[in-house]
């Protein structure tokens, strides 16, 4: 896995777009301090995961995008793309198809983050998981930043373990652990809640046993009671406890049915990560496979190299060692010859010292002679010199004005050029600058509609929040209203159905009375109309005077005619069932009363205009009443009849009456009748409050459902517009960009063309002055050529005279110059023959020396080639072991593969199937709910039926459901006997107390659902059991990786640290070896020539090899496929700086090192540099440089 590209836009110091690429080998980042080098570092580490605002330098994290400057406004956003490649194999299996992998980071200034892997949307986890046990990641050891080296070695030793840890690969185990801790915490906390539902099952199961036994007694008094009730009660009651126990057996299968799907969901979540597990098991297996394949490659390859380079140098040391024998078989011929040479030449040197003798006295005649001559051609010449340099001065001023005149012209030509290119850009430029114009005019509408768009989806965002604030809060108060109208209904219905319970079940009238009624519902008796209470109706002001008024007569009995009545009583007396009156609805009118003409406030008038009569009973009721006359208080009655102008009785709002014969009756109604009218009047005013309640409440939940549409609806168009807003500040934050970029390329255009015009009048005005120089150099070049023409007509007469005279002194000269040449060639050679015999007798001494040394290096050079052979023949032995061992490794990684390939399979599978059954718990979560509903709402009803129950001593019995009964009577039934052995049955079963009659069945359920919890409880167990043992096989893995990691790691720091300090020796130690999960890291370091020093008293130099020891021997045992260095060089000196770059250089070939850097050294050992400047102030620029092609240019 290699990083191919950096791009950052917005981030710190780059408002332009900028794309870093990565190299090969070593990169240096350059530049002065300040300028931007380690935002950089800062923008790698935040596209990588960095969370911490002051981790990249910041206090805020909206620091991190570019604020502006004095040139450039700020930019809404920031964004970096960190592109990998050749990443297959490198990462977790769901990127495993990719080639290349592009994770983007983005923050906009209102705090909204940003996550993209390929583009595609992603969280901040997903990319902290991909780079995990890679060696990357915001926090690894691939990134070395300012201050990190310190902090290594200052750092706690717990706190130093980490850089191990991430060498190791525990990144992922340690992931995983704490995933299956919070799984485990989770699965407890269910096992804990399913004890305490066992332990409320056991309590449940006790209370059920003791009281299924008194349910067994008290069923045997109530099955005798059933058998003398009606079977509509019977029916009614097994209705409701039917629906109880189906909504109980519900709401258990439903309970059972959420625990079973939570059970099944916790152990397929951990049959999940089980396979996870040993998925990253295999995956691991894979890495090492994959590692050490590559290792034995790179091992074969070095064998082959190795191979070469001997088999080479064996053929060169044969060549070597034929050519000394043979270089030193000539050097003896050659030192035989030069001893034969040598004699010759010395008697040709005693030859050559006689003939010199002869030659040196005629030499001093042709001297003389010669002399003569020289002088007659010394003044020639002089002469000639003269002519010379004058004509040479005129040629020289000739050619320098034809220079002159010839550079004229193409500075002309050139000018001319010039001039028509830069019309030509010019006139591109306006063309160009007319675009931008348009563009600029174009990019100004896109903004002013983007903003308007924003700025509209920012008021209607507010308008609806204002909406959905008040949709919530009417909807809230809707809910309320509900609950509270529905609590309101429950109660007046409850009131309504106790009283009327009371009413039908007839125990407020006598005993005659209620015997009669039961009868005529049991006969249906047709003409039977209830009481005088219920054909009477009146407002509640009048009720205490209707009852005084009317009294005992309540009780009356309505009946069709006076027949029916005598009926009546004649049942109660054969069945000795009380007394009671009857009264037919055909009653005779009395003689009419006379009543009062009062026009007081206190006179209400006659007490028949006060009542509502129901149909049927009009005459009945004014027979009853007509002679009552309502009056306010005792005081008006008493004195309207002494007035005697009325015969009425007057009768009080508080019941007092005043008879026509002065009667005065008062004080407390009877117990027998008083409420009659209440209960009536009670009654009616709930059934219409029922009906209101009920009319209210199905308005209150359709008005309630209604809010909550119109609540769902403005949340849906509050989130829509939410993301229009974000869409058209982004459209906006793009065209203010286009606009930026529009203008500043507008400006660029205009400086050019400006420019353009000033080198355009420069052009022009330069032509002007070369025309006028060419006319002044031409007229002074005529005038030279004729002075030229002159001047070599007088040369040549004095070349003419001056040949004479050198004939003359050529005979002279050659005649001594050929003896003095013979007689300096004899000395000369006498000389050389001398030295000559010197130099050969010295030759043949180094002959013979140099044939000695060459005899010897022969034997050496034969001696190193057997060497070499045998050093061959070993490395070919180890090649072929290593080919055996690849392809073994091979073989196993294919296995690995296939093996991996189906883990995966199966852990997909498994995933879908705990996502099935996490969806199947919701639901059967819902479905619980309702039945618990549906069960409460039964539990109502059974409460309020047995309420009933307990209220009252005698059986309750409705006509419905008398009528729908189904039992027999026996023959011998008697009302009287069973009524009164039901009432003993009643005062029996009323000692019982409270029974649970469905206790037999609810203790078989119960221990049913006990049995079944006990077995999912064994089933968490055993997954409880199960994630504990992945979690130890998770910690046994992590110590044994991180005892073989750190080993390594160690052993290579102890061959680092000599190799950087020149000597010296360090090991890393750890502080508590018996708990290799928690134990911490420390540093022993004794550097070349002293003693073993605590690392705080290390130099700053020092401790920067130190630490820069640790991370090269993390990257030998875990190498990272990049790595940063900030500066680290920075305390070196410079011969350190040179070991650190040779280490560089030796780890460049597997890892992309980027080295932000001061020091030469450290720049000359990069393949690729980049100078980061700030041409304008707070804006960072790029600089890129290739240093490899950039020295082969020169060395050329």
């Amino acid at each position: 896995m290699k990083i191919k590209k950096l791009e950052i836009f917005g981030f710190k110091t780059f408002p332009k777009p900028t794309e870093i690429l990565f190299h090969e080998g070593i990169t240096s980042v350059v530049g002065p301090n300040g300028c931007g080098k380690s935002n950089i570092i800062d923008a790698m580490r935040w596209v990588m995961g960095e969370k911490s605002a002051k981790g990249l330098r910041g206090e805020a994290m909206g620091d991190i995008i570019f604020s502006g400057c004095e040139s450039r406004k700020p930019l809404s956003y920031a964004e970096v793309t960190l592109t990998l490649t050749d990443v297959e194999g490198c990462l977790p299996e769901k990127f495993g198809n990719y080639h290349e992998i592009a994770v983007t980071r983005r923050l906009d200034r209102n705090g909204e983050s940003e996550y993209f892997i390929n583009k595609t949307p992603c969280r901040l986890r997903d990319i902290t998981e991909l780079f995990l046990d890679t060696g990357l990641g915001k926090r690894a050891y691939s990134i070395v930043e300012q201050g990190r080296i310190d902090a290594i070695l200052s750092s706690k030793p717990v706190e130093r373990r980490y850089l191990i840890e991430e060498a190791a690969g525990l990144s992922k185990y340690r992931a995983r652990r704490d995933e299956a801790l919070v799984k485990m915490r989770h699965t407890s906390e269910n096992l804990e809640r399913l004890t305490d539902i066992m332990t409320e099952v056991g309590r449940e199961m006790g209370s059920l046993k003791r009281q299924a036994g008194r349910a067994r007694a008290f069923k045997e008094l109530r099955s005798e009671k059933r058998g003398l009730e009606r079977q509509s009660m019977i029916h009614g009651w097994r209705a409701l406890a039917e629906k109880l126990a189906a909504a109980a057996d519900e709401v258990k299968l439903a309970d059972e049915a959420l625990a079973a799907a939570r059970v099944e969901a916790d152990r397929l979540s951990l049959e999940l990560e089980a396979l996870r597990l040993s998925l990253l098991e295999k995956s691991k297996k894979h890495e090492d496979c994959q590692r050490i394949i590559y290792s034995l490659k790179g091992q074969i390859s070095e064998r082959e190299s190795r191979s070469g380079f001997l088999e080479k140098e064996t053929g060169g040391l044969a060549e070597r060692s034929r050519g000394a024998e043979e270089e030193s078989k000539n050097l003896e011929r050659q030192s035989a010859s030069v001893l034969e040479e040598m004699n010759a030449l010395d008697e040709e040197f005693q030859r050559l010292s006689a003939r010199i003798e002869a030659d040196e006295d005629a030499l001093v005649e042709l001297m003389e002679a010669q002399s003569k001559t020289h002088e007659a051609k010394r003044k020639a010449e002089h002469a000639i010199e003269e002519k010379k340099r004058d004509l040479f001065a005129v040629s020289s001023r000739l050619s320098t004005l034809a220079t002159n005149l010839d550079h004229a012209q193409r500075r002309e030509r050139e000018a001319q050029r010039r001039l028509g290119d830069i019309e030509r850009d010019m006139e591109d430029l306006s063309g160009k600058i007319d675009e931008v114009s348009a563009e600029a005019e174009s990019h100004k509408k896109e903004l002013h509609t983007a903003k308007n768009a924003h700025e509209n989806a920012l008021e209607e965002r507010e308008t609806v929040a204002e909406d959905l604030e008040d949709a919530v809060l009417h909807r809230d108060n809707l809910q309320k209203r509900v609950e509270t109208t529905r609590r309101e209904l429950g109660a007046a219905e409850s009131q309504l159905e106790a009283l009327s319970s009371l009413k039908d079940n007839l125990d407020i009238y006598g005993e005659g009375v209620k015997a009669y009624l039961r009868h005529a519902r049991e006969k249906k008796l047709f003409g039977v109309r209830g009481v005088m209470a219920d054909a009477i109706s009146v407002p509640g002001r009048y009720e205490a005077a209707l009852e005084a008024a009317l009294g005992e007569r309540l009780q009356y009995v309505v009946v069709a005619d006076s027949l029916q009545a005598f009926e009546a009583v004649d049942y109660l007396k054969g069945a000795k069932a009380g007394r009671s009156s009857f009264a037919p609805v055909d009653a005779r009118d009395l003689k009419a009363v006379k009543m009062p003409e009062v026009k007081e406030p206190w006179a209400h008038g006659p007490l028949v205009d006060l009542v509502r009569i129901e149909p049927g009973s009009d005459r009945l009721a004014r027979a009853l009443l007509g002679s009552f006359y309502v009056v306010e208080r005792l005081e008006n009655a008493l004195e309207l009849w002494r007035s005697g102008a009325s015969n009425a009785t007057f009768v009080t709002l508080e019941g007092e009456t005043v008879s026509p014969e002065g009667v005065v009756s008062g004080g407390v109604s009877s117990v027998e009748n008083a409420g009659l009218l209440k209960r009536n009047r009670e009654i009616r005013e709930l059934s219409d409050l029922v009906s209101r309640q009920k009319a209210a409440l199905e308005e209150a939940e359709e008005s309630y459902e209604e809010a909550r549409t119109r609540h769902r609806e403005l949340e849906a168009r509050i989130n829509f517009i939410k993301e229009e807003a974000h869409r058209h500040e982004l459209k906006v934050a793009d065209a203010k960009k286009n606009m930026d970029i529009n203008s500043e390329r507008k400006t660029r255009l205009a400086e050019r063309y400006e420019a353009l015009e000033f080198e355009r009048d420069n052009v022009e005005r330069e032509l002007s002055r070369l025309t006028e120089q060419m006319e002044e150099m031409e007229e002074s070049r005529q005038n030279l050529l004729m002075e030229q023409e002159r001047v070599d007509e007088e040369l040549h007469e004095l070349k003419t005279a001056q040949e004479d005279a050198q004939i003359e002194q050529d005979r002279a000269q050659q005649a001594l110059s050929e003896a003095k040449v013979r007689t300096a060639a004899d000395r000369g050679r006498k000389t050389g023959i001398g030295e000559q015999v010197r130099t050969l007798g010295q030759q043949r001494t180094n002959f013979a020396e140099r044939a000695k040394r060459l005899k010897l290096e022969a034997q050496n050079l034969e001696k190193e080639r057997e060497e070499r052979l045998a050093e061959l023949q070993k490395v070919k032995i180890e090649r072929e072991e290593l080919e055996r061992e690849l392809g073994r490794r091979e073989e196993s990684f294919s296995e690995i593969m296939e093996n991996l390939g189906e883990e995966r399979g199966a852990v997909g599978e498994q995933e879908r199937a705990a996502s099935e059954a996490r969806r199947s718990a919701e639901i059967k979560k819902e479905a619980l709910t309702t039945a618990q509903f549906g069960l409460r709402e039964l539990e109502i009803q059974a409460g309020a039926l047995r309420e009933k129950f307990s209220e009252h001593t005698e059986v309750q019995e409705g006509a419905d459901a008398g009528m729908s009964s189904d039992e027999e009577l026996p023959e011998d039934f008697d009302p009287a006997k069973a009524q009164e052995k039901i009432i003993a049955l009643n005062e029996k079963l009323k000692s019982f107390g409270e029974i649970n009659l469905l206790a037999d069945t609810e203790y078989e359920d119960r221990k049913t659902r006990f049995d079944f919890l006990e077995k999912q409880k064994a089933d968490l167990d055993q997954s409880l059991e199960s994630l504990k043992s992945a979690i130890q096989r998770i910690n046994r893995i992590s110590r044994e990786r991180f005892d073989e990691t750190f080993n390594a790691v160690n052993e290579k720091f102890q061959e680092v640290f000599p190799t950087l300090f020149r000597g010296g020796n360090a090991e890393l130690f750890l502080t508590n070896p018996e708990d290799l999960l928690e134990t911490g890291i420390d540093i022993n370091v004794q550097p070349p020539g002293k003693r073993p020093q605590n690392l705080s008293l290390l130099s700053g130099g020092e401790k920067a090899l130190t630490a820069v020891a640790l991370i090269f021997s993390l990257f030998l045992v875990k190498p990272s496929p990049f790595c940063i260095l900030d500066e680290v060089d920075a305390p070196l000196d410079d011969p350190n700086v040179e070991r650190f770059t040779d280490m560089l250089r030796q780890m460049a070939g597997a890892t992309q090192f980027m080295v932000v850097t001061h020091n030469k050294i450290t720049m000359e050992a990069a393949a690729h540099l980049y100078g980061v400047t700030m041409t304008e102030p707070g804006v960072t620029d790029l600089v890129s440089v290739r240093l490899t092609a950039g020295l082969s240019e020169v060395a050329a």
